[in-house]
């Protein structure tokens, strides 16, 4: 892995000052993988979403995993960054995000990764629900007496 300041190689973060490069050409290893564990509640359903862009030539690809996900990511575009969202479950007490480079041995050289974010999915509000509110709450309003 190596951190990056926006601007070295004529490269801007997609967010900030600095991103970072999954490496994909191990020497000796089959890949490698940059990870970091956080909290989650059990059952609480979160959205993942974060930038990213292959360094070079080539097709990037990289594997990313969070709770119940486990997802192949490619980026074959070189001077854009494209974000990527995803939605998983947390599992309760620590929980391992981890990007896995998956070219080992091709002729690639690395992702970019930038602007990584985890944040508990707000539920979407079903429509009838907000209906039945709202006709229940007419019909208060005509309980009340009016006043003249």
């Amino acid at each position: 892995m190596e951190v990056w300041k926006s601007g070295f190689k004529r490269v801007a973060a997609a967010d900030g000052r600095r991103f970072i490069e999954l490496n994909a050409h191990p020497r000796g290893a089959s890949s490698f993988t940059i990870a970091q564990d956080f909290n989650t509640e059990s059952g609480v359903i979160y959205d993942l979403s974060f930038f990213a862009r292959k360094r070079s030539r080539g097709t990037e690809s990289f594997e990313v995993s969070v709770g119940d996900l486990l997802a192949s990511v490619s980026t074959h575009v070189k001077r854009e960054w494209t974000e990527f969202q995803f939605k998983f479950t947390g599992d309760g007490g620590s929980t391992r995000l981890s990007f896995t480079s998956l070219d080992g041995g091709r002729d690639t050289v690395g992702n970019f990764i930038d602007d990584i974010r985890v944040t508990a999915a707000v539920p979407e509000a079903n429509v009838l629900s907000l209906i039945a509110i709202g006709l229940v709450g007419i019909g208060v309003s005509r309980l009340q007496p009016r006043r003249r």
